[in-house]
Order: C-alpha cells, then sequence, then structure tokens
C-alpha cells in the first residue's frame, strides 16, 4: 500500500509539470500513473505524446505496460515491438514483447525474445524459467533441463524450479533425476502438493507402492481435491485395499478437473468383484469422456465382452441381471 500511495504522489507531483516535460519525462510520467493503477490516463496521455515523440522507446513501453494493465494484450505487443525495434539491446523490452506472446501462446516468437534477453543478460532469473517452460512445451526437454539447471544454480532455493525439472526428468522417464529434483523442492517448500504428488508418482513408477503412500496422502491433505493424487493413490491401493481404491478412484472423476482414467481402474475392480453391470457403467462413462475411440479400442472391447457375459448371465438366470 506504501509503494501505491508514493506512486500516486509521483504522479501528481510529475503532472504539475506535464507540460514542460520532454519525451522521456512524459515516458516516466506515464510508468508512473501505471504505477498508481491510472492505467486509462496513462494510455490517453501516452497515445497523445507518441504522436510529438514517436522515435522514443521508452514511450512505446510505457504506452505497452498501460495496454496490458487494462487488458488489451494486441495493443500491449505492438508497443512492445515498436520498443524493441527503437531499442533492441534494453532487455526489460524484450522481456515484456516475450511475456506478451507467451500469454498470446505464440511460443515459438515468445522463445526467440527470450533468447535475445539472455544474450544480453544472461542470469536473467525469469527468463530462464519462462524459457525454459517454453522449451518443454516446443517438445526440447534437453534445453529446458540446461535453462533449469542454469537456474539452480543462480537459486539453489528456488522450489519451483526444482519442481519444474523434476517434472521434465520424469517426462523423460529419467526416474533417479526426476526424484532427486522433487526431493529438493520438497526441501525448501514442504507443502507444495504438485511437488509431493510427483514424487509419490516416481516412487509407484519405480516400484516402490509403500514408500509412495505417504507422498500422496501428504499432497491430498494439502490440496483435498487433487484429481490426479486420488487417481495415483486409488491404483496403488487396488491391491490392498479395493474399497479405499474405489473411493479415490471415485474422487477423481468428481473433481473439479477430473481424471477420466479412474474410469477404467473401477471397471477394473468392478469385475474383480463380480460386479459387471457396474463395471459396464463405468467403461461407458470412460467412452462418453472419449467418444472418439475407434470401434476396437480396447475399452469398446471390454464393454462388449461384458454386455456378452451380462446377456449370457440373464439367459441363465431367466432373464435377471
Amino acid at each position: 500500500m506504501a509503494g501505491r500511495a508514493l506512486s500516486r504522489v509521483k504522479a501528481w507531483f510529475w503532472s504539475l509539470g506535464e507540460g514542460a516535460l520532454d519525451g522521456h519525462g512524459l515516458a516516466r510520467l506515464g510508468g508512473a500513473w501505471v504505477d498508481a493503477g491510472q492505467n486509462e490516463r496513462a494510455l490517453l496521455m501516452l497515445h497523445e505524446a507518441l504522436q510529438d515523440h514517436p522515435h522514443i522507446a521508452g514511450l512505446h513501453f510505457e504506452a505497452g505496460r498501460a495496454a496490458q494493465a487494462k487488458g488489451l494484450t494486441d495493443q500491449a505487443r505492438v508497443r512492445f515491438a515498436h520498443a524493441v525495434d527503437l531499442a533492441p539491446h534494453e532487455p526489460t523490452y524484450r522481456f515484456a514483447l516475450g511475456y506478451t506472446l507467451h500469454e498470446e501462446k505464440q511460443a515459438e516468437a515468445a522463445a526467440v525474445q527470450y533468447r535475445h534477453v539472455l544474450a544480453l543478460a544472461p542470469d536473467d532469473r525469469r527468463v530462464l524459467f519462462n524459457l525454459a517452460v517454453l522449451e518443454r512445451d516446443l517438445g526440447r526437454p534437453t534445453e529446458a533441463i540446461s535453462l533449469l539447471e542454469r537456474l539452480v544454480r543462480l537459486r539453489p532455493k528456488d522450489a519451483r524450479a526444482w519442481y519444474t525439472k523434476g517434472v521434465v526428468h520424469y517426462e523423460r522417464r529419467e526416474l533417479p533425476a526426476a526424484r532427486g529434483a522433487f526431493m529438493a523442492a520438497l526441501r525448501h517448500d514442504p507443502k507444495h502438493a504438485r511437488s509431493l504428488y510427483q514424487m509419490g508418482a516416481v516412487l509407484l513408477a519405480e516400484g516402490q507402492t509403500e514408500a509412495a503412500l505417504p507422498y500422496l496422502r501428504k499432497a491430498l491433505a494439502q490440496r483435498p481435491g487433487f484429481a490426479a493424487a486420488h487417481f495415483a493413490l486409488g491404483r496403488a491401493l487396488t491391491s490392498t485395499d479395493a474399497a479405499r481404491a474405489m473411493h479415490h478412484l471415485r474422487e477423481a472423476v468428481l473433481a473439479a478437473d477430473p481424471v477420466y482414467a479412474a474410469h477404467l481402474e473401477m471397471a477394473r475392480l468392478h469385475e474383480h468383484a463380480g460386479r459387471l453391470s457396474d463395471a459396464a457403467a463405468e467403461l461407458r462413462a470412460w467412452l462418453r469422456q472419449n467418444p472418439a475411440e475407434p470401434e476396437d479400442a480396447p475399452a469398446r472391447r471390454h464393454l462388449a465382452r461384458l454386455l456378452r457375459t451380462l446377456e449370457a448371465r440373464r439367459g441363465d438366470f431367466g432373464g435377471l441381471p
């Protein structure tokens, strides 16, 4: 609050001499208004200033910030691009353009800008993380890991960086490296639900079911509606505690962000217990969520087999299911 109030005072003070300011002073004034939350006022003034000073990068940059604050992403991107054209060696402008492109899901274009920033400022921690995320999304995990290794050397206590590094290793099935990264993340943020879940997932993948259970339970204690953790815990318990497994699998499909594969696991549990109608219902539920599955998909074949068995059973028992 104190910083915001100070920005308002600065904006008021500078506005007293607005008419005497040059283009660079107007850029600073616009930036102060943006910091004070007076985005509409900043945008109007900066647009007017750009009519007289179109070659001042700072005016374009602050106009981009004002537009971004108002949710005008297209306008912000254009302004940041002008700022970069006018001052190509200013990393702040490059980062703003890259971040806007990143938000617009223009991944390759954003990555280009982030790489330019790193050429100018190799230890920019925001860019190292954001570019690593993009490289992972673009299917370049080796580059992502390299960036994250640089980042954790700079910030060894950055739990978010360790977690992201673990995810990339896990996706590459580099399980020992993933486990080490998630352990580091949990050392610095022991209540991070996603790190707890991922640690459990790694241990399950390594066949260490008993060791995985406490991590999955802790993940759910931190985030009770965590569908992926419910699903993993349900699968882990299928052979030892079918009732608890069913509970967690059901929670996985009822969550706000459901894991529909839990229907398949519940179908197997129902079938194993002889509840064929319930198993068929779970398979139908899964297929409703995956209507494009081909006719010869395993779930469709499984459902057809169950329905044939149920039909035969009805015949054996005089039409009773």
